[in-house]
Protein backbone atom coordinates (compact mmCIF):
# COMPACT_ATOMS: atom_id res chain seq x y z
CA UNK A 1 0.00 0.00 0.00
CA UNK A 2 1.41 3.44 -0.87
CA UNK A 3 2.59 5.77 1.88
CA UNK A 4 -0.15 7.94 3.41
CA UNK A 5 1.32 11.17 2.02
CA UNK A 6 1.37 9.63 -1.46
CA UNK A 7 -2.27 8.59 -1.14
CA UNK A 8 -3.21 12.07 -0.02
CA UNK A 9 -1.35 13.52 -3.00
CA UNK A 10 -3.29 11.25 -5.36
CA UNK A 11 -6.59 12.21 -3.74
CA UNK A 12 -5.78 15.92 -3.93
CA UNK A 13 -4.89 15.50 -7.61
CA UNK A 14 -8.35 14.04 -8.28
CA UNK A 15 -10.01 16.95 -6.47
CA UNK A 16 -7.86 19.36 -8.48
CA UNK A 17 -9.19 17.79 -11.69
CA UNK A 18 -12.74 18.16 -10.38
CA UNK A 19 -12.12 21.84 -9.61
CA UNK A 20 -10.66 22.37 -13.07
CA UNK A 21 -13.92 21.10 -14.56
CA UNK A 22 -15.88 23.51 -12.41
CA UNK A 23 -19.59 23.30 -11.53
CA UNK A 24 -21.67 21.01 -13.71
CA UNK A 25 -23.91 22.50 -16.39
CA UNK A 26 -27.65 22.50 -15.84
CA UNK A 27 -30.61 22.57 -18.18
CA UNK A 28 -34.25 23.56 -17.92
CA UNK A 29 -36.18 25.34 -15.22
CA UNK A 30 -35.54 22.46 -12.81
CA UNK A 31 -31.79 22.81 -13.22
CA UNK A 32 -31.29 19.24 -14.44
CA UNK A 33 -27.64 18.19 -14.31
CA UNK A 34 -25.99 17.49 -17.67
CA UNK A 35 -23.35 14.85 -17.09
CA UNK A 36 -20.40 14.65 -19.49
CA UNK A 37 -17.64 12.02 -19.83
CA UNK A 38 -15.30 14.43 -18.02
CA UNK A 39 -17.34 14.31 -14.82
CA UNK A 40 -18.20 10.62 -15.17
CA UNK A 41 -14.49 9.78 -15.32
CA UNK A 42 -13.94 11.11 -11.78
CA UNK A 43 -16.85 9.26 -10.16
CA UNK A 44 -15.61 6.74 -7.60
CA UNK A 45 -12.14 8.31 -7.52
CA UNK A 46 -13.12 10.58 -4.64
CA UNK A 47 -15.79 10.69 -1.95
CA UNK A 48 -19.20 11.56 -3.40
CA UNK A 49 -19.68 14.45 -0.95
CA UNK A 50 -16.34 16.03 -1.92
CA UNK A 51 -17.16 15.91 -5.63
CA UNK A 52 -20.66 17.23 -4.98
CA UNK A 53 -19.30 20.20 -3.04
CA UNK A 54 -16.87 21.10 -5.81
CA UNK A 55 -19.50 20.71 -8.54
CA UNK A 56 -22.18 22.62 -6.58
CA UNK A 57 -24.74 19.81 -6.54
CA UNK A 58 -26.29 17.65 -3.85
CA UNK A 59 -24.17 14.63 -2.97
CA UNK A 60 -27.12 12.30 -3.58
CA UNK A 61 -27.01 13.41 -7.22
CA UNK A 62 -23.39 12.23 -7.46
CA UNK A 63 -24.24 9.02 -5.60
CA UNK A 64 -27.15 8.31 -7.95
CA UNK A 65 -25.10 8.94 -11.09
CA UNK A 66 -22.31 6.68 -9.85
CA UNK A 67 -24.79 3.91 -9.07
CA UNK A 68 -26.43 4.25 -12.51
CA UNK A 69 -23.03 3.78 -14.17
CA UNK A 70 -22.23 0.81 -11.87
CA UNK A 71 -19.13 2.54 -10.50
CA UNK A 72 -17.93 1.37 -7.10
CA UNK A 73 -17.70 4.03 -4.38
CA UNK A 74 -14.38 5.54 -3.44
CA UNK A 75 -12.22 3.18 -1.38
CA UNK A 76 -14.46 0.15 -1.97
CA UNK A 77 -11.37 -2.05 -2.24
CA UNK A 78 -10.57 -1.31 1.40
CA UNK A 79 -12.20 -4.55 2.57
CA UNK A 80 -8.71 -6.10 2.52
CA UNK A 81 -7.28 -3.25 4.55
CA UNK A 82 -5.33 -4.16 7.67
CA UNK A 83 -5.87 -1.62 10.40
CA UNK A 84 -2.61 -0.63 12.09
CA UNK A 85 -2.24 0.88 15.55
CA UNK A 86 -1.52 4.40 14.21
CA UNK A 87 -4.64 4.20 12.03
CA UNK A 88 -6.79 3.06 14.94
CA UNK A 89 -5.34 5.81 17.13
CA UNK A 90 -6.72 8.43 14.72
CA UNK A 91 -10.31 7.13 14.94
CA UNK A 92 -12.56 9.61 16.70
CA UNK A 93 -9.96 12.38 16.74
CA UNK A 94 -10.92 13.77 13.32
CA UNK A 95 -13.92 13.27 11.06
CA UNK A 96 -14.46 9.92 9.37
CA UNK A 97 -14.20 11.65 6.01
CA UNK A 98 -10.74 12.99 6.81
CA UNK A 99 -9.54 9.54 7.84
CA UNK A 100 -10.96 8.10 4.63
CA UNK A 101 -8.94 10.60 2.61
CA UNK A 102 -5.78 9.94 4.62
CA UNK A 103 -5.82 6.21 3.90
CA UNK A 104 -7.66 6.20 0.56
CA UNK A 105 -10.51 4.08 1.89
CA UNK A 106 -14.28 4.52 1.97
CA UNK A 107 -15.87 6.53 4.79
CA UNK A 108 -18.12 3.53 5.44
CA UNK A 109 -15.06 1.39 6.22
CA UNK A 110 -13.98 3.97 8.78
CA UNK A 111 -17.44 4.11 10.34
CA UNK A 112 -17.65 0.31 10.61
CA UNK A 113 -14.23 0.03 12.25
CA UNK A 114 -14.85 2.94 14.60
CA UNK A 115 -18.21 1.55 15.74
CA UNK A 116 -16.75 -1.93 16.14
CA UNK A 117 -14.25 -0.47 18.60
CA UNK A 118 -16.90 1.58 20.38
CA UNK A 119 -15.29 4.89 19.47
CA UNK A 120 -17.59 7.90 19.20
CA UNK A 121 -17.47 9.99 16.03
CA UNK A 122 -16.17 13.52 16.20
CA UNK A 123 -19.22 15.06 14.58
CA UNK A 124 -21.31 13.52 17.36
CA UNK A 125 -19.03 14.75 20.14
CA UNK A 126 -19.47 18.49 19.96
CA UNK A 127 -16.49 19.09 22.25
CA UNK A 128 -14.04 17.09 20.13
CA UNK A 129 -12.92 20.24 18.34
CA UNK A 130 -10.24 21.95 20.39
CA UNK A 131 -10.69 25.66 19.87
CA UNK A 132 -7.20 27.09 19.64
CA UNK A 133 -6.41 30.80 19.75
CA UNK A 134 -6.04 30.81 15.96
CA UNK A 135 -9.44 29.16 15.46
CA UNK A 136 -11.13 31.44 17.97
CA UNK A 137 -9.92 34.50 16.05
CA UNK A 138 -11.73 33.24 12.96
CA UNK A 139 -14.99 32.21 14.61
CA UNK A 140 -17.67 34.64 13.51
CA UNK A 141 -15.26 36.41 11.17
CA UNK A 142 -16.13 34.04 8.32
CA UNK A 143 -19.22 31.86 7.69
CA UNK A 144 -19.27 28.61 9.67
CA UNK A 145 -19.35 26.69 6.38
CA UNK A 146 -16.13 28.29 5.18
CA UNK A 147 -14.26 27.59 8.41
CA UNK A 148 -15.64 24.04 8.52
CA UNK A 149 -14.26 23.38 5.04
CA UNK A 150 -10.86 24.77 5.95
CA UNK A 151 -10.58 22.71 9.14
CA UNK A 152 -12.20 19.53 7.80
CA UNK A 153 -15.15 19.57 10.21
CA UNK A 154 -18.89 19.72 9.71
CA UNK A 155 -20.81 23.01 9.90
CA UNK A 156 -22.63 21.95 13.07
CA UNK A 157 -19.42 21.41 15.02
CA UNK A 158 -18.11 24.85 14.07
CA UNK A 159 -21.44 26.47 14.96
CA UNK A 160 -21.46 24.67 18.30
CA UNK A 161 -17.90 25.76 19.06
CA UNK A 162 -18.78 29.35 18.14
CA UNK A 163 -21.83 29.38 20.40
CA UNK A 164 -19.80 27.82 23.19
CA UNK A 165 -17.40 30.75 22.90
CA UNK A 166 -20.36 33.18 22.91
CA UNK A 167 -19.47 34.50 19.46
CA UNK A 168 -22.15 35.78 17.11
CA UNK A 169 -22.37 34.21 13.61
CA UNK A 170 -20.83 35.88 10.61
CA UNK A 171 -23.43 38.23 9.08
CA UNK A 172 -24.86 37.21 5.73
CA UNK A 173 -23.23 39.38 3.12
CA UNK A 174 -25.58 41.33 0.87
CA UNK A 175 -24.59 41.78 -2.76
CA UNK A 176 -25.76 44.70 -4.86
CA UNK A 177 -26.58 42.77 -8.01
CA UNK A 178 -27.51 45.98 -9.79
CA UNK A 179 -23.99 47.34 -9.50
CA UNK A 180 -22.27 47.33 -12.93
CA UNK A 181 -19.04 45.93 -11.46
CA UNK A 182 -21.02 42.92 -10.23
CA UNK A 183 -23.36 42.46 -13.19
CA UNK A 184 -20.49 42.39 -15.68
CA UNK A 185 -18.81 39.52 -13.81
CA UNK A 186 -21.70 37.06 -14.16
CA UNK A 187 -20.79 34.40 -16.70
CA UNK A 188 -17.17 35.56 -17.01
CA UNK A 189 -15.93 32.98 -14.50
CA UNK A 190 -17.28 29.91 -12.75
CA UNK A 191 -20.10 30.49 -10.28
CA UNK A 192 -17.90 29.11 -7.50
CA UNK A 193 -15.07 31.54 -8.30
CA UNK A 194 -17.41 34.51 -8.41
CA UNK A 195 -19.10 33.37 -5.20
CA UNK A 196 -15.74 33.28 -3.42
CA UNK A 197 -14.97 36.74 -4.75
CA UNK A 198 -18.30 38.17 -3.57
CA UNK A 199 -18.35 36.29 -0.28
CA UNK A 200 -21.53 34.30 -0.96
CA UNK A 201 -22.35 30.69 -1.79
CA UNK A 202 -22.11 29.35 -5.34
CA UNK A 203 -25.85 28.50 -5.53
CA UNK A 204 -26.64 32.18 -4.87
CA UNK A 205 -24.59 33.21 -7.90
CA UNK A 206 -26.04 30.38 -10.00
CA UNK A 207 -29.63 31.43 -9.22
CA UNK A 208 -28.93 35.07 -10.04
CA UNK A 209 -27.21 34.18 -13.31
CA UNK A 210 -30.07 31.86 -14.29
CA UNK A 211 -32.64 34.53 -13.44
CA UNK A 212 -30.87 36.93 -15.79
CA UNK A 213 -30.51 34.19 -18.43
CA UNK A 214 -26.74 34.59 -18.57
CA UNK A 215 -24.96 31.47 -19.87
CA UNK A 216 -22.36 29.87 -17.59
CA UNK A 217 -18.67 30.44 -18.06
CA UNK A 218 -17.21 27.96 -20.54
CA UNK A 219 -15.21 25.27 -18.79
CA UNK A 220 -11.63 25.25 -19.91
CA UNK A 221 -10.91 21.53 -20.33
CA UNK A 222 -9.83 19.11 -23.00
CA UNK A 223 -12.79 16.88 -22.24
CA UNK A 224 -15.88 17.05 -24.37
CA UNK A 225 -18.60 19.34 -23.08
CA UNK A 226 -21.37 17.29 -24.66
CA UNK A 227 -23.60 15.43 -22.21
CA UNK A 228 -23.10 11.70 -21.88
CA UNK A 229 -25.50 9.53 -23.88
CA UNK A 230 -27.18 8.38 -20.67
CA UNK A 231 -27.23 11.78 -19.01
CA UNK A 232 -30.68 12.84 -20.17
CA UNK A 233 -32.41 9.68 -19.01
CA UNK A 234 -30.43 8.74 -15.89
CA UNK A 235 -29.69 11.99 -14.14
CA UNK A 236 -31.36 12.31 -10.76
CA UNK A 237 -31.62 15.90 -9.60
Amino acid sequence: MPHTSERQHVYEAVLAQAKELGPVSRQGTQGRVLWTPCYDALLGKAIDKDLAEIWDIDYTTVWWRRRVLSIEPFGSSSARLKWTRPMIAVLGTVTDGEIAKMYMISPRSVVIKRKALGIQACHQRRNCLRVTAAIRKRLGKVPDRVLATELGWDDGTIAHARRREHIAPHPQKKVNWQAPEVMTLLGTMSDRSLAARLGVSAPVVWKRRRRLRIPPHATRTLCTSRPSASSQRTTKN
